[in-house]
């Protein structure tokens, strides 16, 4: 079994804010969806094999997972 995925994140920092201060905040990037996985492949004899992969949808900078009340599903 394998786990992989991908993170992407930004950080951005604006200035002149309302009451002359600044703001420094994380966020997903438009580039890149952020994701994690496992896959993985089992032998069942005869000459047969049982494959699988599994993607979930992240959200790092909220700290969620998943689209739609759903992990698993990409």
């Amino acid at each position: 079994m394998q786990v992989f995925g991908k993170i992407g994140l930004a950080v951005s920092y604006k200035s002149h804010q309302t009451g002359g201060g600044s703001l420094k905040e994380l966020a997903d990037t438009s580039i890149h969806t952020s994701f994690i996985g496992v896959r993985g492949q089992e032998d069942l004899g005869g000459s047969l094999r049982a494959v699988f992969r599994l993607e979930s949808a992240l959200a790092p900078d909220v700290g969620l997972s998943g689209q739609g009340n759903r992990f698993w599903n990409r």
